[in-house]
């Protein structure tokens, strides 16, 4: 009958746009697993949060195969303590376990030593449906060229500022005895010019110990020393340094103590 033919037609469209729909989820669930296999980045995702006894890892991209130089189909299927037990993910394990411990959050950026050669950071995100947590991904970045640029930056700083220090010392030497007057008489004019050299090369020594510190700093080997200053001289020292475009520019400056 004809109703039944429209009925069997309907049915027939049903049928392809279910077809149709499934061959676009089949497509981007394709595109999604081809960006995760060539991403940069070792990905470890878990069916439930890895504080969970019962989370499987359900999904490891080739990476993870490059960084650990493990196989990634031996790690489906464990959980995130099975995996402390694989040799080559135990100093991983422990890591985010000691960081979850402490806290509960998502935890980024700690760094983990896989060789002398290769330094990741890590991060642990939580995949949240509806504000629930129903899954976690471990994240690991290979760092190790952002490091060595790091430490070759560190070396260049400490290297010029010990060869620029040299030289400022000698200068400061040489116009110390030149304002004693070891070198001769000056007029209070020439010792006024020669002080203000000599405080220029006083803060050209002081910005260089400056970087040596920050090289310092970098390498974990600072530490903080406070020392108690004359803010009148703090003040004068400033005012010192701006003398001359006061005087380009006529400006009448007062400084009452």
């Amino acid at each position: 009958t004809e109703e039944s033919e429209n009925t069997k037609k309907a049915l027939l469209n049903i049928l392809d746009d279910v077809e149709e729909a499934k061959n676009k989820i089949e497509d981007e669930k394709s595109k999604t697993l081809s960006i995760i296999t060539n991403l940069d980045d070792g990905l470890l995702v878990f069916d439930e949060e890895i504080s969970k006894k019962n989370s499987k890892l359900i999904l490891v991209n080739p990476r993870i195969n490059i960084l650990f130089n493990i196989e990634d189909k031996k790690l489906l299927g464990k959980s995130f303590e099975e995996l402390g037990q694989v040799a080559q993910l135990k100093p991983l394990v422990e890591l985010i376990a000691g960081a979850k411990s402490k806290n509960n959050n998502n935890i980024s950026r700690l760094e983990l030593n896989i060789t002398e050669n290769l330094i990741v950071e890590i991060s642990v995100i939580a995949i949240l449906r509806n504000n629930n947590k129903i899954s976690s991904l471990i994240i690991i970045h290979d760092v190790s060229r952002e490091k060595e640029i790091e430490k070759i930056k560190s070396e260049f700083v400490s290297t010029a500022a010990h060869q620029l220090r040299t030289p400022l010392s000698a200068i400061k030497w040489t116009l110390q005895m030149i304002i004693n007057g070891d070198l001769g008489y000056l007029s209070p004019e020439q010792k006024t010019f020669l002080m203000q050299g000599y405080q220029s090369n006083e803060r050209m020594i002081n910005l260089i110990n400056d970087l040596l510190n920050v090289a310092r700093i970098e390498e974990g080997r600072f530490g903080y020393q406070f020392s108690s200053i004359q803010l009148e001289d703090l003040i004068q020292n400033i005012i010192q340094d701006f003398t001359h475009k006061i005087e380009d520019k006529k400006i009448n400056f007062i400084y009452n103590k």
